[in-house]
């Protein structure tokens, strides 16, 4: 075989294994509830967006090479970053920054390469393909997060208006559309940041594959923004007059199916409308003189070097993160929560029931609702406990997405403030909590405490609010990783704020239990 041929198939087997492992981690963000599982048909996408130009450059002449020591050292430079980012990666595959980091290493290293096999021609042809490719990264956490607030309230606020047109009398109450006695939750998936993730990546690809104009690009990636609006709308209002003509089961049945076809139709309308638009006109490039150029044949050194590259980082995360959490587990002190709060005479515990379709949005694998009541107090404080063991990594995902800001909204409760963390002292456990005011539907105040909690950044992890990640850099120095994770939410009905931080205090000493090994002892 030509030592060309097989340095070329070494480059690209490269590629293939540096692509693979961060694809390895996005797919855990591509499960069936999260609103990035269109994630799974980019790549065949990207490659069918790529492909066209790759060959369409290989049929032109082209000038000898003349950067080839420039081009693999942009290789060499693309891969090695992706080494950082995969052990970034490592510590917590949900951590945005380090898959941003290594999509855009990988897109740097894979350009470089299309320029040093194709040409400078292909190099420029390849980067809105490559590019694309971006689209299956989710999005930084603050900026969805506020465009999940955004049009939740825009979708429940215009939701109510057209209601009352059509003659059902009907109530915004935070996010709840409230008629009469029947409520219908915008819940952060009914917000319509799945439809405009999904319309938005496939306004892209129709308008690079069926080569528009910018002009009509710019105006199909405005279409897919408007249809969200639109059909979201729709599936709001639809879903509201099932709800007061069926009942609740009737919510449960439909609300995905509804869903699933307000996407659908903005799908046909923005082919529908890409098919309208001008395509931009493709002057035939001048080429030098001289036959169709053959692929230019890559050296088997420099190869083997690259496909040791992309392995490497594979080799130095299962190195460096080498079993040490497990070696630590019989010194870690952990918390859980004692359900029958069998010590605490004072407290009378009631397991309350999970709705299913709670319990699938949460995606738990173990989970309790309490009501909890000491015997003077008027109204039964409420928390949620529930877990992630680690053995699903894309369920582990469903902790970072439910933070108050969202639930409780969710439920119809308003924000009225967030106020300083609660650190509860136990002994030999501080366990942090992020405290939260909220006005419920019913007009009652209550004090909101919410801990995320894994075995490495002991509560200080990040979250949806954008808390501090300097905890995951530091596990990265401590050589440890870890996908356990658990949340306790605990709710006060009380409007003073700091008598609810002392009896959130006293109710977190009484039922929180501190384990060590295979002992279990309370707070003193």
């Amino acid at each position: 075989m030509n030592k060309g041929l097989i340095g070329n198939a070494i480059t690209l087997l490269a590629m293939a294994v540096a692509w693979g492992q961060l694809l390895w981690f996005l797919h855990y963000n591509w499960s069936s509830e999260s609103s990035y599982n269109y994630g799974w048909v980019v790549p065949p996408l990207a490659l069918l967006l790529l492909v066209p130009r790759l060959r369409e450059a290989s049929e032109r002449p082209k000038a000898p090479n003349t950067s080839l020591g420039l081009n693999w050292s942009f290789i060499a430079i693309g891969l090695l970053e992706f080494v950082f980012s995969r052990v970034l990666i490592e510590v917590n595959p949900f951590w945005r920054l380090p898959l941003w980091s290594g999509a855009c290493s990988l897109i740097f290293a894979t350009w470089a390469w299309i320029r040093l096999r194709w040409g400078l021609a292909a190099g420029r042809a390849s980067i809105f393909p490559l590019c694309f490719s971006l689209t299956m990264v989710p999005w930084p956490s603050m900026v969805e997060k506020h465009i999940i607030n955004a049009l939740t309230e825009l979708v429940t606020r215009v939701s109510v208006e057209a209601l009352q047109i059509i003659g059902h009398p009907a109530e915004r109450m935070g996010n709840i559309i409230q008629m009469g006695s029947v409520t219908v939750g915008v819940e952060e998936a009914c917000s319509g940041i799945k439809s405009l993730q999904a319309l938005s990546m496939i306004a892209l690809f129709v308008g690079a594959y069926w080569g528009l104009k910018v002009s009509g690009r710019s105006l199909l990636l405005l279409a897919a923004i408007c249809l969200t609006l639109l059909f979201n709308l729709g599936r709001s209002i639809t879903l509201s007059l099932l709800v007061v003509n069926g009942g609740q089961e009737v919510f449960d049945q439909w609300h995905d199916t509804v869903g699933y076809i307000a996407l659908g139709l903005g799908l046909i309308c923005l082919f529908y409308l890409g098919s309208k638009l001008p395509v931009a006109e493709n002057p035939a490039p001048s080429e030098p003189k001289g036959s169709p150029r053959n692929w230019n044949s890559l050296a088997r050194g420099p190869a083997s070097l690259a496909l040791v590259f992309a392995l490497v980082p594979f080799f130095v995360s299962e190195l460096w993160y080498r079993d040490l959490a497990e070696l630590e587990d019989s010194k870690r002190i952990d918390w859980t929560v004692d359900l029958y709060g069998v010590a605490t005479p004072n407290l009378q515990t009631e397991t309350l029931p999970i709705h299913p379709r709670i319990e699938d949005i949460l995606g738990f694998d173990y989970g309790h609702h309490l009501s909890i009541k000491e015997v003077e107090q008027e109204r039964p404080a409420e928390l949620w406990y529930y877990g992630f063991t680690g053995e699903s990594k894309s369920k582990s995902l469903m902790a970072y997405g439910h933070s108050p800001t969202i639930c409780m909204t969710a439920s119809g409760a308003l924000m009225q403030s967030r106020l300083e963390p609660l650190r509860v002292d136990l002994g030999a456990l501080e366990i942090p909590f992020q405290h939260y005011s909220f006005r419920l539907p019913n007009g009652q105040m209550s004090q909101v405490f919410w801990c995320l909690w894994d075995d490495l950044h002991r509560g200080e992890t990040e979250s949806v609010d954008g808390a501090s990640r300097l905890a995951q850099f530091k596990s990265v120095f401590s050589r440890q990783r870890s996908l356990q994770r658990k949340v306790a939410l605990l709710g006060v009905p009380v409007n003073d704020p700091e008598q609810g931080r002392l009896i959130a205090t006293k109710l977190v000493r009484d039922l929180f239990l501190l384990k060590q090994g295979d002992k279990t002892f309370r707070y003193k």
